[in-house]
């Protein structure tokens, strides 16, 4: 578990204490860890062992295995999780526990909960059977009803600081920039930066955007057919190569706005970030940004996308080796 150690010292002292409350909401930003927060408090009740979570015990294993009796976990199908799936939870709820002690629920994305399973859930929450317990994990508690909230016990989870996250990371064995980098590009949100990390997609993605950078970058009369086929042959990211650029050029502005390197989003672009940065104007790269900005747009609404390309390079090259022309002067 990365981060969150006043949520997990609150949650263990709930066990310790035997003052579990019968609902909980986990809320926060997707991806932030509440629902290895949720795992880990439900492997905490469910552990046979006064030291919570042995990993050792006959209920440990099988929590750890997926296919604990008294563990059950309900997510979308489709697009809600619909007033059947509810219905299957409060049939299980009245079955006494199989191993004899606390049984959980958990609803994952929980505002997905149509109106009419959170109704179906209320006589739960407001009379529950004892030892059991109901965890609603959302990024977003205003899709619950006000009856359901008022009902359970919400634990807040917020962004993971930037350096407990970098240090978690390279405890994983992340280089220290690539660290830096994963943590400002997931916001703080761990689960997003593991992702991250283990996307061979997004590396592949990372090394496309150098590419398409170093162009832009170089002093060199502009080769669009470069570009062209480099977008072409990843049509389906192009917008996150263009999300790419925008941190860069963002990374340029901040550094030509406070002269502080260590706000840098990619630590490692940061020798090309403070060239760029001495070599081009502040307004000229507004006018970059504002140019990939529209071309995002482009790619949103389907327009031409090889058009908007050209547009974008040529605009970026033209505000670039204007500036370097003008500083010859």
């Amino acid at each position: 578990m990365i981060g969150h150690q006043a949520q997990q010292e609150q949650m263990m002292e709930a066990v310790r204490s035997n003052r579990v409350a019968h609902g909980y909401c986990f809320e926060g930003p997707e991806a932030v860890g509440k629902k290895k927060m949720a795992f880990n408090f439900a492997m905490d009740l469910l552990c046979q062992q006064e030291e919570s979570r042995c990993g050792l015990c006959h209920s440990c294993q099988m929590f750890a295995a997926g296919n604990h009796p008294d563990f059950h976990m309900y997510e979308p199908e489709g697009k809600s999780i619909k007033r059947e799936q509810a219905e299957r939870a409060i049939h299980e709820l009245q079955i006494r526990s199989y191993e004899g002690g606390y049984k959980i629920f958990l609803f994952d994305d929980a505002d997905k909960l149509t109106a009419s399973a959170q109704n179906a859930l209320l006589k739960s929450l407001e009379e529950p059977p004892p030892q059991t317990v109901i965890i609603l994990v959302t990024a977003n508690p205003q899709g619950l009803l006000p009856t359901i909230r008022s009902r359970v016990q919400a634990i807040r989870f917020y962004p993971v600081e930037e350096q407990e996250l970098v240090d978690a990371l390279q405890k994983r064995g992340v280089e220290a920039d690539t660290a830096t980098k994963l943590a400002r590009l997931s916001e703080g949100r761990p689960g997003h930066a593991i992702s991250l990390l283990e996307s061979k997609e997004f590396q592949a993605l990372q090394e496309a955007a150098e590419q398409a950078l170093s162009y832009l970058l170089s002093t060199q009369s502009l080769q669009i057919v470069p570009f062209l086929a480099l977008f072409e042959k990843r049509k389906g990211e192009a917008d996150a190569i263009l999300n790419d650029f925008l941190n860069f050029f963002r990374d340029v502005l901040v550094m030509q706005t406070t002269r502080d390197d260590k706000r840098i989003l990619n630590p490692a672009r940061r020798i090309q970030v403070k060239e760029t940065a001495r070599r081009v104007s502040e307004s000229a790269i507004y006018g970059i940004i504002e140019q990939i900005i529209q071309t995002k747009d482009q790619l949103r609404r389907n327009l031409n996308l090889t058009v908007g390309l050209q547009q974008m390079f040529r605009i970026i090259q033209e505000e670039i080796s204007g500036n370097d022309r003008r500083h010859t002067l």
